[in-house]
């Protein structure tokens, strides 16, 4: 094999064995917490998930103040499915370093998350009463 022929293969190589799946992307840039910024049931905008978060940690764990204990996910085909009382199965529809929005259908409803990600990680387990 001929020098340019080498390097070309080596180049390849070394570019496919470097790049991150989008699957290993997201499973990676998920985790941290995320908060609620919008949330829209059946295609309209509700408040239901104001201050609503979501804590992904690396050990297949999240926690939430939607539901009362730390539960398992998974990322898997650009789905995020959550293991609480009632599953949740979610369609990663974008997600970009601080930005995630995802949608499906949850009971009866068609429900979609506008989140951006926390750089602090604080967790308040209660919402504070509005005053």
């Amino acid at each position: 094999m001929n020098k340019v022929g080498l390097t070309i293969c080596g180049i390849i190589l070394l570019m496919t064995s470097c790049k991150d799946s989008k699957e290993d992307l997201y499973k990676k840039g998920i985790l941290g917490k995320w908060l609620v910024v919008h949330s829209e049931l059946n295609n309209k905008p509700s408040k239901s998930m104001d201050k609503a978060f979501f804590l992904f940690d690396d050990d297949n764990k999240v926690q939430s103040n939607v539901f009362e204990n730390r539960v398992d996910y998974k990322v898997e085909d650009k789905k995020l499915l959550i293991y609480s009382d009632e599953p949740l199965e979610m369609n990663i529809i974008h997600f970009q370093d601080d930005s995630l929005v995802m949608e499906g259908n949850y009971s009866m409803y068609f429900i979609k998350f506008f989140m951006v990600k926390d750089s602090t990680n604080t967790v308040i387990r209660e919402l504070p009463s509005q005053m």
